[in-house]
């Protein structure tokens, strides 16, 4: 079997920005992209949701092949939606919106899918289906409930996998634009230099996201991880050690945590 490696974004864009980088280097030296993307991301900004849906799955097709990936979806629906002032709310929020977001395309919502066994299974037979040396998926330290219910996701799907068979590794990338990075710690650096430019082709792909500022936001932490390693541009990841043993209710709990430091600093 070909080399893999395969990445899990919560949205369409967060593969590639946040390892497209990365992607790109392995697939130079020969790797098989799987590119999985969790949810259906029908935020609703300048569509109506349907119509949002299909736009950015449009550009997730183009993001993956632009890197050189497969594109997979597995349509697991958001946490929040747009209401009818396009303000983004979940439907905890809002229980006026509860029956419009329950109509919604899309099956289990994500943030609830890691506590459902066949999810969690589905998602660990895609990754022993490729066998992948890495994978590559949210912190779950990420305050965005789509990134950090992804996180988990994966994780248990993971860690199911490797209870089956030998698999490689799990690395998490920094928390995304709700996120602090400085206390994101890293102990794994790619050097990305040389692919900098066409990381920033891929964000393009996504034209209906705010590509110019998600260049220059994810440039900056780039060029900081690279400076890290004396590089120009790197991006940073932690590798989830002992998988099979590590406490799974303290890899979920750390939402909370990250919500009530968001309060303190806001």
């Amino acid at each position: 079997m070909k080399k893999c490696v395969m990445a899990f974004g919560a949205h369409s864009d967060d593969i590639e920005i946040q390892c497209g980088g990365t992607l790109l280097k392995f697939k130079s030296k020969g790797y098989e992209l799987i590119y999985v993307v969790v949810t259906t991301n029908d935020m609703g900004f300048s569509h109506g949701y349907k119509e949002n849906i299909e736009v950015r799955r449009k550009e997730a097709e183009k993001g993956a092949k632009f890197l050189g990936a497969m594109p997979l979806f597995l349509n697991f629906k958001k946490f929040d939606i747009a209401n009818d002032k396009n303000k983004i709310v979940s439907f905890i929020e809002d229980s006026n919106i509860f029956n419009k977001w329950k109509k919604l395309p899309g099956r289990e919502p994500i943030s609830v899918a890691f506590f459902i066994p066949e999810c969690v299974i589905e998602v660990a037979n895609l990754i022993a289906k490729y066998e992948p040396e890495i994978v590559l998926t949210h912190s779950p330290d990420d305050i965005h409930p789509d990134h950090h219910s992804t996180s988990v996701l994966v994780y248990r799907a993971f860690k199911e996998a490797s209870e089956k068979m030998k698999l490689g590794s799990l690395y998490l990338w920094g928390p995304g634009s709700w996120g602090f990075i400085t206390e994101f710690n890293p102990d794994i650096f790619i050097d990305i230099s040389n692919y900098i430019d066409k990381k920033n082709e891929a964000i393009s792909q996504h034209a209906s996201q705010a590509v110019e500022w998600i260049k220059t936001y994810f440039g900056e932490r780039t060029a900081r991880w690279g400076k890290k390693i004396g590089v120009k541009h790197a991006e940073g990841f932690y590798k989830v050690k002992d998988i099979l043993t590590k406490d799974k209710i303290s890899y979920i709990n750390t939402l909370e945590r990250r919500f009530l430091e968001y309060k303190k600093r806001n």
